[in-house]
């Protein structure tokens, strides 16, 4: 209360008296103050009596403090230590014993000195429960921000669970309509409820302010992922540029828990993107409130793409590595090609693990373990060197073992986030780890880096014919995207024997291999990479490869990155 009282107020320490604040000064501030809503709050926190002071639901959504968020997250974590110092007194039985389930409590702190236990009072508000609304503050869900008072009837229409501490009513004053923070991770589950045929939907944010938020909400049978998204948007619960990433995720949601009937993208396309030829007129676009503004702008282009330039306006070379399928070490040779081109400690590059459905980058680079975090200037790349930094949707999941289950719209809206919303800083190469084959993302990326230094495509293979096949392929994607093929290279090429140092053909070429291949389509081979013992050691183990003593690979990898650079300085001519 104490702190409470001297943020609001902005007291000063009297030097003469330690840091005790004398009632006086409190007294005459107090009078001094013009907002009589201040001048209230104070009072009441000053009161002797615990009953007459403000409540718990007072200190969260009180009018003074209400947009103050450190505020508020302190009056949260003053209730959940009171509440665990006393936790052999607030036990579930404890509170079952005294009151029925539908009623709701708060807790007052007790006077020093007192003997009795805390105080438990029913509570004239919308429902919270006290045991939910202490767990979620201790794991760090912040449900402290009330629906504005305006938007009563949607109100009323969502506030149908227990669970919804995001919907709950309150005496504060209306939110801002413009939620100005970045949603950095988000999380959300759907179950049906318990009476009725609709669902409850939670949503958990992680905001660019570190802050954590849980909004949740009643899915009903008219209810589609663009409205939804769209109804956050207009409570100022979400930035408008997070609203289709929030759409896609709700999306996948609603298709993943098979709902019937419902008119959602799971019986159709997803939401074709304000920049589609097609945007306003598919049939995702039903029931969402922007279908006539996208129908009727569906010429003006993507306003992100702008974004991704400024972004990028600091790096000099941005190349993909493609693959025609998958296994055949495109993850591996990147991060040889990025250790390689660092080998200069003036030169610093990037990496971006696109990859979604197999992010292996992290892995190799020893770095699984590490998070992305939020700076003034956007998202901190993860870095593996002083000079080599890099990016991946691995870091951005629970575990490991979690799976990536998302359709294209919403691969294509986090690898834009990767490219418009990092920060880079100054790059010599960006380098772009693609999944394999020719895909959505690979067009999406492409039509995204309009505007960049991108230089063109890398594409690896082994000497088998039917990996040459997928590569033959690869270069017709490329060529028909207007996509330039900086070159071929042919990965394990060869096994030499550690021992004997006597080479053998793992995969022996029948048309001559990655090299005739590649002068039949026209374009540049940059060399090979033999299948070396220490590169897949060093992949399992995440350590760097050019740190390992005697690396026989490395005259090849140190050719090939050459090669690359002057074929790059040859294009940009």
């Amino acid at each position: 209360m104490c702190a409470l009282e001297m943020a609001a107020l902005e007291i000063p320490i009297n030097g003469d008296s330690g840091n005790q604040v004398t009632d006086d000064v409190v007294n005459k501030t107090i009078e001094s103050l013009e907002n009589p809503l201040q001048k209230d709050f104070i009072s009441k926190c000053l009161c002797k009596n615990p009953a007459d002071r403000p409540s718990v639901r007072e200190l969260l959504f009180h009018p003074i403090i209400f947009e103050v968020h450190s505020l508020k997250l302190l009056a949260a974590h003053s209730v959940v230590r009171f509440a665990s110092y006393q936790s052999d007194q607030l036990t579930d039985e404890a509170l079952r014993s005294r009151f029925k389930p539908q009623e709701d409590i708060v807790a007052f702190v007790p006077l020093k000195g007192r003997k009795t236990g805390p105080q438990i009072s029913r509570t004239d508000s919308q429902n919270v429960e006290l045991e939910k609304f202490l767990d979620d503050v201790r794991t760090g869900i912040y449900p402290l921000t009330a629906y504005a008072a305006t938007h009563t009837p949607i109100i009323q229409r969502r506030t149908a669970s227990p669970e919804m501490t995001d919907s709950a009513k309150s005496t504060s004053p209306e939110a801002q309509e413009v939620e100005t923070r970045r949603i950095v991770n988000i999380m959300c589950n759907i179950k049906p409820q318990e009476q009725g045929q609709n669902f409850v939907m939670t949503i958990l944010l992680r905001m660019d302010d570190k802050m954590n938020r849980q909004l949740s909400c009643e899915v009903t049978q008219q209810d589609t992922s663009c409205g939804l998204s769209e109804e956050l948007v207009f409570h100022g619960f979400i930035n408008r540029e997070d609203k289709e990433m929030v759409s896609n995720l709700i999306g996948d949601t609603l298709s993943r828990r098979h709902i019937p009937d419902m008119p959602h993208p799971a019986l159709g396309d997803n939401c074709p993107g304000t920049g589609s030829a097609n945007a306003g007129n598919a049939a995702a676009c039903a029931g969402c409130p922007n279908q006539q503004a996208c129908s009727s702008a569906s010429d003006i282009p993507d306003p992100d793409l702008k974004k991704i330039k400024k972004n990028l306006s600091l790096t000099k070379h941005i190349v993909l590595i493609l693959s025609g399928k998958g296994g055949v070490g495109k993850s591996t040779f990147t991060s040889l090609l990025a250790q390689m081109l660092t080998e200069d400690d003036t030169i610093n590059v990037g990496v971006v693990d696109v990859d979604l459905c197999g992010p292996s980058m992290p892995r190799i680079f020893g770095v699984e373990k590490e998070k992305v975090h939020m700076s003034g200037y956007g998202w901190s790349p993860v870095y593996v060197d002083e000079n080599l930094s890099m990016i991946s949707v691995a870091f951005l999941l629970k575990g490991p073992e979690d799976a990536v289950i998302w359709r294209g719209a919403k691969k294509n809206a986090l690898i834009k986030q990767f490219l418009k919303d990092v920060d880079w800083g100054p790059l010599e190469y960006l380098i772009v780890d693609t999944p394999p084959g020719t895909s959505d993302e690979h067009i999406s990326l492409v039509s995204y880096l309009q505007g960049t230094p991108l230089r063109g495509a890398i594409i690896v293979t082994t000497p088998q014919e039917e990996s040459l096949l997928d590569v033959r392929k690869q270069i017709s994607f490329c060529n028909k995207i207007n996509l330039p093929v900086i070159g071929v290279v042919e990965n394990m090429n060869v096994f030499v024997c550690p021992k004997c140092k006597v080479p053998s053909e793992i995969f022996p070429p029948n048309t001559g291999g990655a090299e005739k291949m590649a002068e039949e389509m026209k374009v540049p081979f940059l060399g090979k990479i033999p299948l070396n013992t220490d590169i897949g050691r060093g992949c399992d183990e995440g350590r760097l490869f050019l740190k390992v003593d005697d690396f026989s690979a490395l005259e090849y990898i140190s050719a090939i990155t050459e090669n690359m650079a002057n074929r790059i300085a040859a294009m940009s001519d």
